[in-house]
């Protein structure tokens, strides 16, 4: 009976360390894997979208009803976290979500559907004014410029 509760004793203890391990560390945007939209998934669709936009995370967003992922880059998730320079964490995502927001106040966006990536969101190309969205956010260091 001592063995039996030494070894559920062990396993929850050893179930709990993994728990707190898995939890406590979060890797650096450059170890983290992230599989965004890639060409051969997507399946072409025509028709602008305009409006104002709100922001869903670092890279999608809402516009007139529609959820649209912008094309040819990569943007933290609104929960990532991202080690600095200094080697801190830091909330990437928030960041990134905050400072496209910020932008998107200004005026609406205009968005060219490119395609429908495998889980049937929108990819597109947004501007706002004459301004690429995405090439904003990676000039800005909140998104990685993602290969077309």
């Amino acid at each position: 009976m001592k063995r039996l509760a030494l070894l559920l004793s062990c396993c929850a203890l050893l179930t709990v360390v993994l728990l707190a391990v898995s939890h406590g560390t979060r890797p650096s945007r450059t170890e983290r894997v992230i599989a965004p939209t890639r060409v051969g998934d997507l399946v072409p669709v025509a028709g602008a979208i305009s409006g104002r936009a709100h922001v869903i995370d670092g890279d999608s967003l809402e516009v007139s009803g529609t959820q649209i992922r912008v094309f040819g880059i990569d943007a933290p998730e609104w929960r990532q976290r991202c080690r600095g320079a200094n080697g801190h964490f830091y909330r990437c995502g928030r960041w990134a979500f905050r400072a496209l927001a910020q932008r998107l106040r200004s005026a609406p966006v205009r968005c060219v559907p490119r395609a429908r990536d495998r889980f049937a969101r929108l990819v597109a190309t947004c501007y706002q004014g004459n301004d690429d969205l995405a090439r904003w956010l990676v000039a800005q260091g909140l998104a990685l410029d993602w290969p077309r």
